[in-house]
């Protein structure tokens, strides 16, 4: 192979030497405006893949917010039953009256709804404020 002997070089005529630098410096534009083209191409395709997994992050956030509001929810309106089903065991439970009044039952069952009606406020007013 001649690897380890040096030799003379043969002169090349001006055409050839126009020619192989013509090609190489072709070459040499068309690797540029390759490389050029394949660097913007894997940029934006980055950017897009970034856009997309940053709207998918918000989605994700969004939903775990309102979870969290509907899991909220849920409690207050637990609370809320148990405080009202409580309320109601107490006034079925009251003692009855001593002696039956003569009056009418409707007044009796009007009387009851309006203790009720205000214990249901009174809950619902604690559960608001707190």
């Amino acid at each position: 192979m001649g690897l380890g002997r040096s030799g003379e070089v043969p002169k090349l005529n001006e055409a050839l030497a126009i020619e192989l630098g013509a090609n190489m410096l072709g070459e040499a534009v068309i690797l540029g405006v390759a490389t050029g083209v394949l660097v913007y191409e894997y940029n934006r395709s980055a950017d897009k893949e970034a856009a997309r997994e940053a709207a998918q992050q918000e989605r994700l956030t969004q939903l775990e917010t309102q979870l969290a509001e509907l899991e909220f929810s849920s409690e207050q309106q637990d609370a809320r039953l148990r405080e009202m089903t409580r309320r109601l065991v107490a006034l079925d439970h009251a003692p009855a009256p001593k002696s039956p009044a003569p009056a009418p039952a409707a007044p009796q069952r009007q009387q009851t709804a309006g203790k009720l009606d205000t214990a249901l406020r009174e809950a619902g007013d604690r559960l608001r404020g707190s």
